[in-house]
């Protein structure tokens, strides 16, 4: 039987959602699991070449197309989790210290009768946390001194216009209004690709249909 020009277009349709699916599951697996080889474009294009994206792509299957796709691919150098924690503490450290011996109320490096001083007592600790707990140190660090000159009213409007307004897209965040369908008909392919990725072809569409 003869397919429909509708129904040719929703099989393109859904295949270029499953396409754009599997770069995500991609992008999450080598995270995962690869830190090694970088999440780009590049190889991204070396996968998509050498299977059909068009279908659903477990990791299992990644990793079997990774063993026949090594030669292709170059590697970058990972940090090894010491220069990693060290990195993230220094970094810590370099906001948390006083430039006026402790007067501006953060950590000072005036050691007192040999004994060590508050920053050198804070490297100590933060020696045996974890990479997930030293990034949410300095994350809480950096947040904390952006809102500093804040006033308590600025604080509360920021936090009420941060608040995501639900997606009616489960998994997807809301696509910005600013983005008009004149926007997105002028992005290149790239930018189009980047686009559903982050809020789904379903919503892109809509859009463009002027439904949202």
């Amino acid at each position: 039987m003869r397919l429909t020009q509708f129904d040719s277009d929703r099989q393109a349709a859904a295949a270029n959602a499953q396409i754009e699916a599997n770069r995500v599951a991609l992008s999450k697996w080598l995270q995962r699991h690869h830190p090694e080889i970088p999440d780009c474009i590049a190889v991204q294009k070396v996968f998509e070449e050498y299977a059909d994206s068009s279908y659903p792509i477990s990791d299992s299957e990644f990793e079997f197309m990774l063993g026949n796709l090594e030669s292709r691919i170059s590697k970058q150098r990972v940090p090894t989790t010491e220069e990693t924690k060290a990195e993230l503490i220094e970094t810590i450290l370099e906001l948390i210290s006083s430039t006026n011996g402790g007067r501006d109320g953060k950590y000072s490096t005036i050691r007192v009768n040999g004994e060590p001083s508050d920053i050198d007592r804070e490297r100590t600790r933060m020696s045996y946390w974890t990479i997930p707990s030293l990034t949410e140190r300095l994350n809480e660090v950096r947040e904390k001194q952006r809102l500093q000159p804040k006033s308590a009213g600025q604080i509360r409007q920021e936090l009420a216009a941060s608040r995501p307004t639900p997606s009616k897209y489960p998994g997807f965040p809301n696509l910005d209004k600013t983005v008009t369908a004149s926007t997105i008909k002028n992005l290149s392919t790239f930018e189009l690709k980047k686009l559903i990725r982050l809020h789904s072809v379903q919503q892109v569409n809509a859009r463009l249909r002027g439904e949202e």
